[in-house]
């Protein structure tokens, strides 16, 4: 395998998986290896996760940064827009998310910070007004319009 193989496979919903790893598979920067790893783990139910649906409407047509956040802020999901949009998110874990839009004025797909010295703002952020709660095996649809 080279440097930037990726494993992929189907895992069967509810099944009981290990995942063994020999020793010298793994190599960092300064060369060393990694031990045997033997790692055991069993995959959820299908019917665990719940979906999301975000009907977006603007009107503006400046292109966003629409990004799905878990609860300490970390980004689940990242997707570029310009106009409406209905974006879908499947297979979420029930707890609690937020959603951001990014203002991408300079179209560079990532936020930017400001410039004191140039007297530049940062892009504008908006966040969803309340939390958004996934439940197992429910499909959430929410709407949104961004002003």
């Amino acid at each position: 395998m080279t440097r930037d193989s990726v494993i992929s496979t189907l895992f069967a919903p509810g099944s009981n998986f290990q995942l063994t790893i020999l020793p010298n598979a793994f190599v960092d920067i300064f060369g060393l290896t990694n031990d045997s790893i033997n790692i055991h783990f069993k995959t959820q139910e299908q019917k665990h996760y719940g979906t999301l649906k975000v009907k977006l409407t603007s009107k503006t047509g400046e292109k966003k940064i629409i990004q799905l956040l878990d609860e300490k802020g970390n980004v689940i999901k990242s997707d570029l827009i310009d106009g409406n949009k209905d974006l879908f998110y499947e297979y979420l874990a029930p707890k609690n998310f937020k959603i951001r839009v990014i203002y991408d004025a300079n179209n560079n797909g990532k936020w930017d910070t400001g410039n004191f010295m140039n007297k530049k703002q940062p892009e504008k952020v908006i966040y969803y007004s309340q939390p958004i709660t996934v439940r197992s095996n429910w499909d959430l649809e929410i709407e949104w319009e961004i002003k």
